[in-house]
């Protein structure tokens, strides 16, 4: 593809990045079609976020008093100029031909307002440790409003990821504070009940950071807000047996995060609500097991699967030989 400059908004929201903000704004640096604007957005982090080894990209920074998460993406929607939107969180780095395979899906498909990716998982020191939901298949596919709210839990689609029509982001309620810390799945569920259409590149073009400082593993106020999602969004459109599955989707999952922090009693809980909620025996036995032994070997085998699958995720990301075709 041609180098020239996309008509893009990329929208960064940061408290306190650190260093990772670099590794964010560096792999936006990298794009092969770079963005014509980049938002960042400064939710009072202190001491005040600088750009000055950055001038050579085209930056505004906003501050603003720390509002959180979900009040700095829907500013960045607000102040954006270009037709499509890109958010970026402050710890997560592009694969450097993400905005050029999503744009290339713009042009052909028209009715697209949201283009998403695959995601390979690193840690805190930019390891590799895993690959997150979906198909690695160098395809593109269609994504819908049920597949959507049975995947949410599991980030099938995050900020990151996305690709959006301004338009259509500006026509939603934005990202609302109410559902932290996962705005965006509310955010997202909107979207689809006002007939976006979704479409995804089955390559991993985003390194997406799992820390301990990540919302991820804030596991009581997710359970909270995902019950108010469920009530919300999911429960007034969905049929009985759906909103049971997204239940005991979100019960897995928040289990699973507990059990990351070491809380095997919360977790054996969550667990037994999502059996209880409809997930297979299969899909909770084996984290339910690991609820029983001792915190040290759960950390320890956790490590031992990161590796195992880390470097397969982590050849999944170099390899880009290709274009990705509809499937």
């Amino acid at each position: 593809m041609q180098n020239f400059t996309a008509d893009v908004s990329v929208i960064i929201p940061a408290y306190n990045p650190g260093a990772f903000l670099d590794e964010a704004l560096r792999s936006i640096r990298a794009q092969s079609v770079p963005p014509r604007e980049i938002i960042l957005i400064d939710d009072g982090s202190t001491p005040p976020i600088s750009i000055d080894a950055f001038s050579d990209l085209p930056i505004r920074l906003i501050r603003q008093a720390n509002a959180g998460q979900a009040a700095a993406r829907s500013l960045g929607i607000r102040e954006a100029q270009c037709t499509w939107l890109a958010f970026l969180d402050a710890d997560d780095v592009w694969h450097p031909r993400k905005l050029e395979h999503q744009l290339r899906i713009a042009s052909e498909h028209s009715r697209l307002s949201i283009i998403g990716c695959r995601a390979v998982l690193i840690d805190a020191a930019g390891q590799s440790i895993g690959s997150g939901p979906g198909n690695i298949s160098n395809t593109i596919s269609s994504l819908d409003r049920k597949r959507f709210q049975l995947g949410a839990a599991r980030a099938l689609l995050v900020p990151s990821m996305v690709l959006i029509n301004r338009a259509a982001a500006l026509a939603s309620p934005g990202f609302e504070p109410r559902y932290q810390p996962i705005e965006d799945l509310a955010f997202f569920d909107n979207l689809f009940a006002a007939g976006a259409a979704c479409a995804m590149v089955e390559k991993p073009l985003l390194k997406r950071r799992i820390h301990g400082s990540s919302l991820t593993l804030k596991y009581h106020q997710m359970l909270k807000s995902y019950l108010r999602w469920i009530a919300d969004l999911v429960r007034p459109d969905a049929d009985p047996s759906q909103v049971a599955a997204v239940m005991a989707e979100a019960y897995l999952v928040v289990g699973l995060s507990a059990l990351a922090c070491g809380r095997n009693d919360h977790a054996r809980l969550l667990f037994r609500h999502a059996r209880h909620s409809g997930s297979t025996l299969t899909s909770i036995l084996f984290p339910l097991l690991f609820t029983f032994i001792p915190s040290s070997m759960t950390h320890f085998a956790r490590r031992l699967k990161q590796r195992m699958c880390g470097k397969q995720a982590l050849r999944n990301w170099g390899n880009d030989a290709s274009d990705p075709v509809l499937c």
